[in-house]
């Protein structure tokens, strides 16, 4: 991938909001491996800067990340369940 993610849109696992992507994948990835080293890839989720900076991983590293992962599991199992019903997917 040439620009690594660079301008691709995602959507905040907490507030749902659509954004483009500041950092590379590359980058986001080295920063969640300092802050949560156990976690693996897919347990990670991608959050907006607006909620990163309420969660302070510098300050809660262990106590967030687990919180931020379940919600975001929740909000999408949420989302899969509502395209089933709706459009039989």
């Amino acid at each position: 991938m040439e620009n690594d993610g660079i301008g691709e849109e995602y959507v905040c696992a907490v507030c749902g909001q659509t954004y483009k992507k500041g950092v590379t994948d590359s980058e986001a990835m080295a920063e969640a491996n300092e802050y949560w080293p156990t976690l693996k890839q897919e347990e990670l989720a991608i959050i907006c800067d607006d909620c990163y900076q309420g969660i302070k991983p510098e300050e809660h590293p262990v106590e967030y990340g687990k919180s931020v992962l379940d919600d975001a599991f929740v909000e999408l199992m949420r989302q899969k369940i509502i395209r089933s019903i709706l459009y039989g997917k």
